[in-house]
């Protein structure tokens, strides 16, 4: 469905699909605005993130 949109091979499109699956799904759970951005579709999307995003990542600046 978005390899073809996208001009690319499915095998390709699939991995873009899972590279931005946790994305989506946290903003889905903590972006006011996700309606908003995905409107009409924000219903049909419909899977849980694993991560953890209330926990602040470490400070890797020197």
């Amino acid at each position: 469905m978005a390899a073809d949109p996208l001009g690319i091979p499915t095998g390709e499109a699939i991995s873009v699909i899972l590279a931005l699956k946790p994305a989506i799904a946290v903003g889905q759970e903590y972006d006011p605005y996700f309606d908003m951005i995905f409107s009409g579709i924000s219903d049909d999307i419909g899977f849980e993130s694993e991560l953890d995003v209330t926990t602040p990542r470490p400070n890797t600046e020197s």
